[in-house]
């Protein structure tokens, strides 16, 4: 059985990117989560971590060492009062909404302006 780092090695290989980025990233994805936690909480829409943010929050208590992107999951419900929300910051962030067809929906809040040491 191949150890994490062994695999965490790879991926950095085939995505091409270093450890100083993958840090760049968490450190935005980080500010990103405490603007978004701010937006629920001042709408009222109620959200958990979940998956590699999840896992990375209790076991690293931060950030799994690879993972460079923040999960979370909202109810239904408050699928359009999210909208509604991000519109209201629209200087800073948009949404950009990836559909699979199969009544799952993936809605990624993404910053208008971001640069990464590449």
């Amino acid at each position: 059985m191949r150890s994490s780092s062994d695999i965490y090695g790879q991926y950095l290989k085939e995505f091409m990117i270093s450890q100083e980025q993958v840090e760049q990233l968490q450190q935005i994805g980080l500010s990103m989560l405490k603007d978004f936690h701010k937006i629920c909480v001042e709408h009222n829409i109620k959200y958990s971590l979940v998956f590699g943010t999840m896992l990375g929050a209790i076991r690293h208590k931060g950030f799994i060492p690879w993972d460079d992107d923040i999960d979370v999951i909202i109810f239904r419900k408050d699928y359009e009062k999210l909208k509604v929300a991000v519109a209201e910051m629209s200087d800073k962030y948009y949404i950009f909404l990836l559909d699979f067809g199969i009544n799952v929906q993936n809605l990624c809040l993404k910053e208008r302006k971001i640069k990464i040491n590449m």
